[in-house]
């Protein structure tokens, strides 16, 4: 064992890349593009997506330092993050942290106090701090070290979640900005259909069409929703269309009329 160890750290170790990234790959840009667009969609590219992180981010830290700063709490993310898990009289840090992490969750009502709103955003935090690091790594030549360093900064992950999570987005390129990207594209879908359809918009209706379609490509599935957003326009009755054609047929009647009557 001993000699193996010995072997990989003077032999074999000197002779990997001391970065982790794709793009340090031979054609390995085009390679990272290619994994990006296949995890999200076309219109994404890596600058595209390291920016929406860096504005997500800011957008979610914001509201979290307000609770933070409600509280009169002193500190970083992760300081308010240890003193809520260390917190006797606050259950859902350990056994319900899970639980308040999706954009619903909010609306449905589930989050009621600024805790449980707190652990929504460090999971959402999360989510857009991957678009950042895994286009940091990947595509600008960000090292692993910092890397890690946002996501501390950034999140309320622990120094061994940080590194652990780095290590995914170093083996996984791409995959890790399906998520913030998906999620974005949904609520965009979501808004255009409340939009167009007014009072006939019906909540179950758009997630059972978009459950309905089952795993499908971004692409596919904005392509699809579009479609059910213009069946589900309530159709004219047949009276109301036949007063439409009585009107346009007396309008381009009437200059008609006039005319003769001129005469």
């Amino acid at each position: 064992m001993v000699q193996f160890i010995e072997k990989l750290e003077n032999e074999y170790l000197p002779h990997c890349r001391p970065v982790g990234s794709a793009s340090a790959l031979p054609g390995g840009d085009k390679y990272y593009e290619a994994a990006l667009k296949h995890y999200t969609a076309d219109y994404v590219t890596a600058e595209y997506a390291h920016q929406l992180g860096l504005k997500e981010i800011q957008r979610i830290t914001t509201d979290m330092k307000q609770i933070m700063s409600k509280e009169g709490f002193v500190g970083g993310i992760g300081d308010y993050t240890q003193y809520l898990l260390s917190d006797p009289d606050e259950t859902f840090a350990t056994s319900g942290w899970a639980l308040y992490t999706e954009y619903l969750s909010e609306q449905m009502g589930i989050i009621k106090t600024d805790r449980e709103r707190f652990g929504k955003l460090s999971m959402e935090s999360l989510r857009a701090a991957r678009l950042v690091v895994d286009t940091g790594i990947h595509y600008y030549n960000w090292t692993m070290e910092r890397a890690t360093e946002y996501l501390k900064e950034n999140t309320a992950l622990s120094n061994a979640s940080c590194w652990a999570q780095i290590e995914r987005y170093v083996r996984w390129p791409g995959q890790a900005c399906s998520y913030k990207i998906g999620e974005l594209k949904i609520k965009e879908i979501r808004q255009r259909a409340e939009q167009e359809l007014g009072a006939s918009f019906s909540i179950p209706e758009f997630h059972k069409a978009l459950l309905d379609l089952g795993p499908c490509p971004l692409q596919l599935m904005e392509d699809e929703m579009n479609k059910w957003i213009e069946s589900s326009k309530p159709v004219e009755s047949a009276a109301h269309q036949i007063m439409c054609c009585h009107f346009l047929f007396i309008s381009l009647l009437f200059p008609v009329i006039s005319s003769i009557y001129q005469l």
